[in-house]
């Protein structure tokens, strides 16, 4: 599929009378996630030899989000619409975010403060950490001036950068193998892939998405929603929440169970070690279990 077939997927519907209505700029945000799961299927990360490169689906999801960012900011005026923008105008990001990931560049996202903040005049502009720092800011401070009016939105705007934080570090390996009797080229491709996410900026990483999550529970509870120690699903806010928790969790798991993988093999990975990634992996159960009580955890989705 061209770049210029990947645009029309996402802007198809969105003719100029109605290129800012929610549910046309929703549904291109899902059609668009739609494409990017398939690739990331197993099946599709092992194309038959010869078969052309695929193109970037960063450039379409950059348009719909900067859509949606422009519409909340400008042309509805019910809060509630406004953070449904948001919300599809971060989540678009996101994915823009992890589309240059995947190309092997180390992209900048800062998710450390403590709360969402406006982006300076230097970083003016259409891109996936501006759109994600103007949707989060912006959504954030409708959500709490509103009591989060869609509790399942604002949830993801206060959850949203730090969530793109760690898919970004994560990307390069985190649909990867332990590596076992591997051969050594696999075991060094490995280690170079995990270098990305050293263990200061992977703790670093973890601590703004507990802060992310704490921010979502607690606008939450001022809503008069109830935070439920073992919710399940994610249809509702507290599971929405919990899911993510969980996710953050997978994640350092995943990342020390590779580490290990490739420490058992004698190799090193610069900015690494056994015991950064076991603590990581160790503090994030222990922070999921006080939050969540002993409710079942699975990371088969990861």
């Amino acid at each position: 599929m061209t770049h210029r077939l990947l645009f029309m997927l996402a802007v198809i519907a969105l003719p100029a009378c109605a290129a800012r209505n929610l549910d046309d700029l929703s549904a291109s945000h899902e059609r668009l996630v739609a494409v990017h799961r398939e690739r990331s299927s197993p099946q599709a990360r092992t194309p038959p030899p010869g078969s052309p490169p695929q193109e970037s689906l960063g450039a379409s999801f950059l348009a719909v989000g900067n859509a949606a960012r422009e519409a909340a900011g400008s042309g509805a005026t019910d809060p509630s619409i406004r953070i449904a923008l948001y919300r599809v105008a971060a989540a678009s990001a996101h994915f823009v975010l992890v589309e240059e990931a995947s190309t092997g560049r180390r992209v900048a996202v800062v998710a450390t403060a403590q709360k969402p903040t406006m982006p300076t005049a230097a970083e003016a502009g259409a891109s996936g950490v501006v759109i994600m720092r103007r949707a989060t800011f912006e959504g954030s401070a409708l959500c709490e001036a509103n009591r989060y009016p869609l509790p399942r939105d604002c949830s993801y705007l206060a959850l949203a950068e730090s969530m793109a934080l760690l898919a970004v570090l994560a990307e390069p390996w985190i649909r990867r193998n332990s590596v076992g009797s591997a051969p050594s080229a696999e075991v060094a491709s490995l280690a170079g892939a995990l270098q990305q996410a050293p263990d200061a900026d992977f703790d670093a990483a973890l601590d703004a998405y507990r802060r992310g999550s704490d921010r979502a529970r607690s606008g939450l509870a001022q809503a008069g929603l109830a935070l439920g120690a073992g919710a399940e699903g994610t249809s509702d806010p507290a599971g929405f929440v919990r899911a993510n928790d969980v996710r953050a969790y997978c994640i350092a798991v995943s990342r020390d169970t590779l580490v290990q993988s490739v420490a058992d093999r004698g190799t090193d990975i610069p900015g690494i070690t056994r015991d950064g990634a076991g603590t990581a992996a160790t503090t994030s159960l222990n922070w999921l279990t006080a939050r969540h009580g002993d409710a079942p955890i699975s990371c088969a989705t990861l």
